[in-house]
């Protein structure tokens, strides 16, 4: 698998993220005030793709908490989006050492396993996120990706489904799910994906995304 499609594994849904850590648990009991304001900052880079200055807070967390699962995931997740694959999949396996049932973790060693086309191992992953976390709309849409990458259509669109059931109104998600219709021929369902998209309050860009593809369809 390249690079860029790994990276589209890694950023999508991201927002999700920065409510798995009060769903699933870290490994830590209790939290330094500022450690969890940090956090959040940490969070808030991530989303805006600033993934140097992301890394920079989650190492100081780290630091300061050498204990917390979700500041190792969270540092490895930012070196994989910077192309440090060792050092962040050291990270996460440090998270899965300190909670080894901590279901960011396992998303985003699963991202690592599809990054190295190891696809039955990704699976593995991705489905134990979602089996500890099963609002975890990042995981479903993962293993979607790697599902289809091996021809496997229709449990692709089940976890596309799935990750729509939980944020039916994600312009991105609808977009994904329509560029999955029209790989498998599905053009009728594509054409409603990318209606719903237009229909929804986003921004300029979706939109003429979403324009775009429906104008190459019809």
């Amino acid at each position: 698998m390249i690079r860029s499609t790994a990276r589209i594994l890694l950023i999508g849904a991201v927002a999700v993220l920065a409510l798995v850590w009060w769903a699933c648990g870290n490994g830590q009991d209790s939290f330094d005030a500022d450690s969890v304001l940090e956090m959040d900052r940490g969070v808030r880079l991530l989303e805006d793709g600033h993934f140097e200055q992301a890394h920079g807070v989650f190492d100081s967390v780290v630091r300061k908490e050498p204990r917390n699962a979700e500041a190792y995931a969270r540092r490895g997740f930012a070196q994989l989006a910077l192309g440090g694959v060792t050092g962040g999949l050291a990270d996460i396996n440090r998270a899965l050492e300190i909670n080894p049932d901590y279901a960011l973790a396992h998303n985003y060693k699963g991202v690592v396993f599809g990054m190295n086309g190891i696809r039955d191992q990704a699976i593995l992953e991705f489905t134990r996120a979602v089996e500890l976390a099963p609002g975890l709309t990042e995981a479903y849409v993962n293993r979607g990706k790697i599902y289809l990458e091996m021809s496997d259509g229709e449990s692709a669109l089940a976890d596309l489904d799935t990750a729509l059931d939980l944020e039916p109104e994600n312009a991105e998600l609808l977009l994904i799910r329509a560029q999955t219709h029209l790989i498998l021929g599905n053009t009728g369902r594509a054409e409603a994906d990318l209606e719903r998209v237009l229909s929804l309050p986003v921004d300029e860009a979706t939109l003429a995304a979403a324009r775009q593809v429906l104008s190459r369809i019809r």
